[in-house]
């Protein structure tokens, strides 16, 4: 796995001198022959990228991904806990299972075990899909059975009882898997280890006769005396992908291509490194374009599912590449020299080599060297970091990824017409992120960046960031949103955390459109939970571009470190007009809610709602004179008097869960009101039912009635589209 090409030739060709039979010269020339189409291919790499995909891959053996045609679900296998059967199979690891990576379900959705009656106690493995992604073939092995294929039929969600293919297609004593089947649903090539084959592992192919039985298999005539595994038949039905340990490869299995003209298949062509490598490379199943695909490494460790896409100059996509690593980690131990678009690292001893340096103009790659670079090895790489794709118009996550290597390094392509925010984030750090521009991209560009994560340690922790907004303008925009939510996130997963707000110069009093954007930023994460002493405003010493806001992420001792350094600074400087280093004081907190919403006819009160009810449950418990009154509606579906009975059963179901909080109940009253004061239209203009809207109007409003010293401020119903409201909604509406 080191890739020591001519080291290896070099021990072979001593080999050669030594006294040996003629079938030993031969096995050593077979191996030198391996070792120069190895490094032929190494460096000679195709315009393809090849990374470890973070969102489906666990610590477990993950492999053969089969994507829908449109990506929307993935299918794989995997030995991860949460299986079927908890016992642990003969190999020492648990028993396989299929399961589905789901795109549709959300932004933070995680793969989910298909179940029975797909999966079973026994070992069950993804081995096929049809391209209309309705037949998945599955391969089950036993203890009296070394492995058949199975095939099950997807109808409105739900997958049939799967069916063991007849006796063309299993023997009783071998093992049969990785089916793929063609577009017409007419032929079946399978990989099989049955007698009558070239070599101890063969593609087969067997066709559908008149009953639409499965006929006797032939052997695919690209086997060779070698092992040849997964076969894959593209949509257009005459270009196939397969794994093989028969033709010039890097070593173990390599993936080929081969492409059926005039009744003849083609030379299979190796599809060259990066995605092809020392290790095993299997289960290629690439999208219909061929550009992206998704594939199977395996090692001596263990099996991980990778996604490859073939990067092309020529098309307008994004090459994002670049390294992850721990910012105080080295630079607490060496000492380093910052300069622009990159960063040379000393050791104290010698510089060790060269490394590339791009230079980038508002995120465009305009020219690239090389510089002279001490030892990589410096720095430090977090454990179990994660890079997130985030489309910043809809908050969507599109892809997890995970570095490479040991060094930190990664390497993702981003297609243009989105705009794009990149998180980097690891346990115990505070995160990193980058702002790609990519909706209009027309040529393709290259983007190097390095992110940095700080390590979370008392008197250590100081992250600092910006984040853009538009000319002239105090509200957020689609870059700055996200990156509040992901800060939000951070503040609340590690609660001894504080924050600071910066705008302009430190040392003059703020224009008006800085000290608005500071009081929006404010509210928005007291608005979210995060109590408003963790929140500061104007500790950063440096200057600050205008359409920018500066926000710091501190630990406790370092937040007390800028607090003081602010002081003196304030001290020394007699021009200072405002300043106040404490932290915001408004004596209210703002909850804010996307509401209480509920399914038809339901009351139950469901988990999209419990972050706010437990903010409010906590707000109350801490404040036991603020008296607050629960009113439930319903939408207009139904009689009336059952919707009084319904909305006042909503209202009690909050009421109850407030109350499991600790929550008093002479703090709260309750009301129903029915289908009266809509928020949303329930019918549209044609009197025709408003399906989207009216789901809008089943919902739990609150309405304060006696305040504390601390003043409670609710906000809700701000996420009802404009085109939904009902404009004869009335706020604070009391039943009359």
């Amino acid at each position: 796995e080191l890739y020591m090409f001519d080291e290896a030739i070099a021990v072979y060709n001593e080999m050669l001198a030594m006294d040996m039979n003629a079938d030993g010269k031969k096995m050593v020339q077979a191996e030198i022959k391996r070792a120069n189409d190895a490094k032929a291919l190494f460096f000679n790499p195709v315009p393809m990228i090849a990374t470890r995909l973070g969102v489906i891959n666990s610590d477990y053996d993950d492999h053969t991904p089969i994507p829908m045609a449109d990506e929307s679900k993935i299918f794989f296998t995997s030995k991860r806990k949460g299986g079927l059967n908890s016992e642990l199979s003969k190999d020492g690891k648990l028993y396989e299972d299929i399961w589905i990576y789901d795109k549709t379900k959300g932004v933070w959705s995680k793969p989910e075990n298909i179940n029975q009656p797909v999966n079973t106690i026994g070992h069950d493995a993804t081995c096929g899909l049809s391209a209309d992604g309705k037949l998945l073939f599955i391969y089950r092995a036993s203890k009296r059975r070394p492995g058949d294929i199975y095939m099950s039929t997807e109808t409105n969600g739900t997958w049939s009882e799967p069916e063991k293919l007849n006796r063309k297609i299993n023997k009783r004593r071998r093992a049969e898997r990785h089916a793929s089947i063609s577009p017409d649903l007419q032929t079946l090539y399978f990989s099989s280890d049955r007698n009558r084959g070239k070599g101890g592992r063969d593609i087969w192919v067997s066709q559908k006769n008149a009953k639409g039985e499965w006929g006797k298999a032939k052997n695919f005539p690209l086997n060779t005396k070698f092992d040849e595994e997964s076969p894959y038949m593209m949509p257009d039905g005459k270009t196939m992908y397969f794994s093989s340990k028969g033709y010039n490869g890097m070593g173990g299995y390599d993936i080929f291509k081969t492409v059926l003209t005039n009744g003849k298949w083609s030379t299979p062509v190796n599809i060259g490194f990066p995605v092809n490598t020392v290790s095993d490379d299997v289960f290629y199943f690439p999208l219909p374009n061929e550009k992206k695909a998704y594939f199977t490494r395996r090692n001596t460790e263990r099996a991980d599912i990778y996604i490859a896409y073939l990067y092309d100059m020529e098309d307008n996509n994004l090459l994002v590449e670049g390294l992850v690593k721990d910012y105080k980690e080295y630079t607490s131990q060496y000492p380093i020299t910052e300069t622009k678009g990159d960063t040379t690292f000393y050791d104290n001893r010698k510089l060790v080599g060269k490394r590339r340096v791009v230079t980038l103009v508002d995120s465009v790659f305009i020219a690239e060297k090389t510089t002279n670079l001490v030892n990589d090895s410096v720095y430090y790489v977090p454990e179990n970091e994660k890079i997130q794709v985030i489309d910043v118009a809809s908050g969507n996550v599109l892809d997890i990824y995970e570095t490479n290597s040991n060094k930190g390094d990664y390497v993702f392509v981003l297609l243009p017409g989105k705009n794009y925010k990149i998180l980097y984030n690891a346990p115990n750090h505070v995160f990193d992120t980058k702002n790609i521009t990519a909706k209009s991209t027309t040529k393709a560009r290259k983007i190097y960046y390095d992110a940095i994560l700080v390590k979370i340690a008392s008197g250590e922790t100081e992250k600092i960031k910006n984040t853009p907004y538009d000319k002239g303008s105090s509200d957020f925009n689609d870059f700055t949103s996200q990156e509040l939510s992901i800060i939000e996130k951070a503040l609340t997963t590690y609660p001894d955390l504080f924050i600071n707000f910066s705008t302009e110069d430190y040392l003059k009093e703020g224009t008006p459109i800085s000290k608005e954007r500071k009081r929006k930023l404010v509210e928005y994460l007291k608005g979210k939970g995060i109590d408003e002493s963790r929140i500061f405003i104007d500790l950063s010493p440096r200057a600050i571009d205008q359409n920018f806001v500066e926000y710091t992420i501190y630990d406790e001792e370092s937040l007390k470190k800028a607090q003081e350094d602010k002081k003196e600074r304030v001290k020394d400087n007699k021009e200072v007009v405002v300043i106040d280093p404490d932290p915001v004081k408004k004596n209210e907190v703002t909850i804010q809610f996307e509401n209480v919403y509920f399914d038809f006819d339901k009351s139950y009160v469901g988990n999209k709602s419990d972050i706010s009810l437990s903010k409010l449950a906590n707000f109350l418990r801490d404040n036991p004179t603020t008296k607050i009154k629960i009113i439930g509606y319903a939408d207009a579906v139904g009689a009336a008097s059952y919707n009084i009975k319904l909305s006042k059963r909503r209202a009690k179901a909050v009421q109850k869960y407030l109350s499991s909080k600790g929550v008093k109940a002479n703090q709260m009253s309750i009301a129903g009101y029915g289908e009266a004061n809509p928020v949303a239209l329930n019918k549209t203009s044609s009197g025709a039912w408003f399906e989207a809207a009216k789901d809008y109007n089943r919902r739990v409003e609150f309405k304060v009635l006696v305040q504390s010293e601390k003043l409670l401020k609710i906000i809700q119903l701000e996420n009802v589209p404009k085109e939904y409201r009902d404009s004869n909604y009335i706020k604070n509406y009391d039943g009359k």
